[in-house]
């Protein structure tokens, strides 16, 4: 006879659709504002309430999140992630241009212990925090630098040290995310779930010719988010000739 499944299990399940809703959704905004694929790569879909959301339809990236999308919110149904990362790279160099990073912290008061007295968001306020977060994305082209040459992108984690790692994705050192230099931090806003917060912010390679962004610099943020996040080197899908963006080390 198999186990009844706990209402946590239920709650982490819940929320990894969630998630993993969301950070496609950013994902193809990222893709749409940065300019990684021409425009007409892209349709409009309405999300969240009526928020008209660009959805990339270019073969390569499509196939890669739908193949990298289905891992990650398996991982995150197990509560194996500490984040989820967009890392943009110069496409002669490799050198890391931006890290949009997604930060995921269990709520201790939502676990299962005590989920019956702790209210979850209701749809209208999840949708209004998740709403703000893609406006935001959609507003950073206002402070962020222009790329001269379209940049790759990859999709990566930070995961607990005992997750299983199949065999389409691989380990990276935890410095294959960092910016040269330290890059300037711009903390963006968060959102809850019944399981867990959700902060985000965008790191970027700093260009002097710009001057300082309207949003408040967050210098530690990098050592605080992604360096103790996690026990074990960044994780990635594993590159194919289509979407190849780094080294396989």
């Amino acid at each position: 006879m198999s186990a009844p499944i706990s209402g946590n299990n239920l709650m982490l399940k819940g929320t990894a659709r969630t998630i993993t809703e969301f950070f496609e959704c950013c994902v193809s905004s990222i893709l749409y504002q940065r300019g990684v694929y021409p425009t007409t790569d892209f349709v409009s879909t309405r999300k969240y309430g009526g928020l008209s959301v660009m959805r990339t339809v270019n073969p390569s990236a499509r196939a890669y999140l739908d193949r990298s999308l289905p891992q990650l919110s398996e991982w995150l149904s197990q509560d194996k992630l500490k984040n989820l990362m967009v890392v943009l790279r110069s496409r002669d160099t490799e050198e890391v241009l931006e890290r949009w990073q997604f930060d995921l912290k269990r709520d201790a008061e939502k676990d299962e212990s005590s989920e019956s007295t702790v209210p979850s968001p209701s749809d209208a306020v999840l949708a209004e925090q998740i709403r703000a977060i893609l406006r935001q994305i959609t507003a950073s082209t206002s402070f962020l630098p222009a790329f001269d040459v379209p940049p790759t992108f990859h999709i990566m984690s930070y995961a607990e040290d005992d997750v299983q790692i199949p065999s389409t994705w691989e380990d990276e050192s935890p410095s294959s995310i960092l910016i040269e230099g330290g890059g300037q931090h711009v903390r963006l806003r968060s959102f809850s779930t019944s399981a867990y917060n959700v902060s985000s912010l965008i790191a970027y390679r700093l260009d002097r010719s710009y001057e300082k962004n309207m949003f408040e610099d967050d210098k530690d943020s990098h050592n605080t988010s992604a360096t103790s996040a996690k026990k074990r080197p960044v994780t990635k899908p594993a590159d194919d000739d289509d979407n190849k963006k780094l080294k396989t080390h």
